[in-house]
């Protein structure tokens, strides 16, 4: 009998060969309409991804969005909520505070076929107008979490023994596979569920977040998810442009290819020209990634180079403007330094390792659903995006490299200068970054979001992002 070791080996090999051959998952009919509303142009040979909207009637102002890594364009458009008179259920939780305690609010909702519908009752709060109260459902015992199996006609006992026996027999593979296959994902749906007590209700399928703490506002919660940030642009804005830079979303990932600050600053300068903007002025609005372009870009603009962009205003959101507080997620620095490790990681990369990584830069009460985690991982495999992950990070060590120019830039500018802070951000940890930000920027204005708000502001507070970035543009 041959020895296991080799058993398993054999069984590795046409495991793996199936792995790296796994195509990339469908785009889901919200992407599609995002990549159907938009364009393309061309920058040396490359086929650049851009959505341009007219917005505002009897406006002259343009905002162009910068978005962040490893995500696109389609940062700025995600619906991160629903009416609560009944759009899409998130296949999400949230709990309500019990009666009596501070801060009360109380709602119902109902899912059945994706729709969701649920009532709140909200004092001292804005945003909810539009929404009356409606009445709570009666109390209901035993309603208990399901879960869509991917064994459907089998019960659960023996999918925990058919699930041992899978991955006893070919291990950390099948582990890869389930992260990466669509129809082996797991999906949990709920159902409603009621609390037996009088006065204490749960919700689960609505459009909202996960389970959030019993000392967090039902008023706050609904008021935060109920926006889209680019619908609320528009009605400010003439025109509101958002790219994918090259290596991201639907905008071509040649490999292999010198992927740098420098080229992503003026691929944005063409994308202006492309569209007849460039003797118009342009504010920029920013995240992560993006900040770093938009400093670039600021560099030129304050040196008139050739080819340089009008700039309006500047807003920065969440980014590695200062490396000494930049600190990288580790797979970050195993990727940008990893040499030949680095092709063999990215190849390896799937849902479930992608999705964890990511969920840990948003706050704990702000975390993406399944559907938006799943729109991220599609945004980044098409086109494989997963094998480009590595040249791209190094922007990292870019910023390092110039960031005398690209700080500079910003320390003489005479541009408006505004900054939307998450201040639960391990990427750029509170009160490090904002107190450097403070005394190196003194001239700029800042915007701190709730306590909770993490890495990425604009999806996780949608309207106090908003309302922030609205306040700063009106303040000049």
């Amino acid at each position: 009998m041959k020895e296991w070791w080799v058993q398993v080996g054999l069984l590795s090999v046409p495991l793996l060969a199936v792995y790296l051959h796994i195509p990339p998952p469908k785009l889901s009919p919200a992407l599609l309409s995002w990549r159907s509303s938009g364009g393309y142009f061309t920058y040396k040979d490359q086929n650049i991804f851009y959505r341009d909207s007219t917005g505002a009637v009897g406006s002259s102002d343009i905002v162009v969005l910068l978005h962040g890594f490893p995500t696109s364009s389609y940062d700025w458009c995600k619906v991160r909520g629903a009416s609560a008179r009944g759009v899409g259920c998130r296949q999400q939780t949230l709990r309500f505070l019990p009666p009596g305690d501070e801060q009360t609010d109380t709602g119902g909702g109902s899912a059945q076929g994706g729709q969701c519908s649920g009532g709140v009752s909200a004092v001292g709060t804005t945003g909810l107008r539009d929404i009356s109260p409606l009445p709570l459902p009666s109390p209901c015992r035993g309603a208990k979490l399901f879960s869509h199996r991917p064994f459907p006609h089998s019960s659960p006992r023996q999918e925990e023994k058919t699930h041992k026996l899978f991955l006893g027999v070919f291990g950390g593979w099948s582990c890869c596979l389930l992260g990466n296959f669509n129809l082996l994902r797991f999906s949990w749906s709920w159902k409603v569920l009621c609390g037996g007590a009088e006065g204490s209700v749960a919700i689960r399928g609505c459009a909202l977040p996960q389970t959030f703490p019993l000392s967090a506002p039902v008023s706050r919660i609904f008021n935060a998810f109920l926006f889209q940030i680019w619908e609320g642009l528009t009605q400010r804005f003439h025109r509101v442009i958002a790219l994918d830079f090259v290596g991201f979303g639907f905008s071509d990932k040649p490999r292999p290819h010198h992927y740098s600050i420098f080229e992503q600053a003026s691929i944005v300068e063409g994308l202006v020209r492309h569209l007849g903007l460039r003797h118009q002025r342009i504010n920029l609005l920013s995240h992560d990634y993006g900040d770093t372009v938009a400093q670039e870009l600021l560099h030129r603009y304050e040196h008139n180079k050739t080819g340089s962009i009008l700039i309006n205003s500047l807003c920065l959101s969440n980014g590695g403007i200062f490396p000494e507080t930049h600190y990288p997620r580790f797979i970050q620095k195993i990727l940008k330094d990893g040499g030949l490790l680095s092709p063999v990681i990215t190849r390896l990369m799937n849902f479930f390792f992608f999705s964890r990584g990511l969920g840990a830069v948003f706050g704990p009460y702000t975390q993406p659903s399944q559907a938006e985690y799943w729109d991220m991982w599609t945004a980044v495999r098409t086109n494989d995006g997963n094998l480009v992950v590595d040249s791209i990070l190094q922007y990292i060590n870019q910023r390092k490299k110039h960031r005398d120019r690209w700080v500079g830039a910003l320390m003489s500018t005479s541009v408006p200068l505004h900054l939307i802070y998450g201040p639960l951000d391990p990427v750029n940890p509170h009160p490090e970054f904002l107190q450097l930000y403070k005394k190196v920027l003194p001239m700029s204005t800042v915007s701190v979001l709730d306590d909770h708000i993490s890495h990425y502001p604009q999806l996780e507070d949608p309207t106090g992002f908003l309302n922030a970035y609205l306040n700063f543009i009106n303040s000049f």
